[in-house]
């Protein structure tokens, strides 16, 4: 077992080395419980030991858990990565070629609603690219359910809008 604990470190030190975006709980939970790796606990308490022993950084943003990778934690790997099991290095890889989009998207497309007042709704939408904000919006709406279809439509929607924004303000000349 402790050897499959030193495996989980290193995959996740190499996960987080192989994106330039955070990955989230629910991401180290579909790598390593999906495919029977390890269960959730033992994953949480290797995540817990990493922030601990300063390899990971944590930053909650609305409700989500996102791991960084750390000075600490790059040296870490780099010593031992040859100890990653060729199997699970491969497994890595094949993970981000079928899920980088969708990982990215996580990560950095968000939409959230809170009740402004009994008939009002603030939906906050954002997107970010390389922890850079790229576009923030707040839309006011009258219904919990018009702010429910805006938070489940702004991931599929949200480049189109920022497409539309772009167009829209800066290259429209009819005035």
């Amino acid at each position: 077992m402790p050897n499959d604990n030193l495996n989980y470190r290193l995959a996740i030190l190499y996960m987080l080395k192989k994106v330039d975006f955070p990955l989230t709980t629910a991401h180290f939970t579909e790598f390593f419980v999906d495919r029977s790796y390890t269960d959730f606990l033992t994953l949480q308490q290797t995540l817990s030991e990493m922030l601990e022993s300063n390899f990971l950084t944590k930053e909650v943003v609305h409700n989500s858990s996102q791991y960084s990778i750390t000075p600490d934690g790059e040296e870490a790997l780099e010593m031992f990565q040859a100890r990653i099991p060729d199997g699970m290095m491969d497994d890595v890889l094949d993970f981000f070629m079928e899920n980088e989009i969708k990982l990215r998207n996580d990560v950095e497309v968000y939409a959230d609603y809170i009740p402004a007042s009994e008939n009002e709704f603030i939906v906050d939408c954002e997107v970010k690219e390389k922890n850079s904000t790229v576009l923030s919006l707040k839309l006011n709406v009258a219904t919990k359910e018009m702010a429910i279809a805006v938070c489940d439509n702004w991931k599929d929607l949200s480049s189109d809008v920022y497409s539309y924004l772009i167009n829209t303000l800066v290259l429209n000349n009819d005035k």
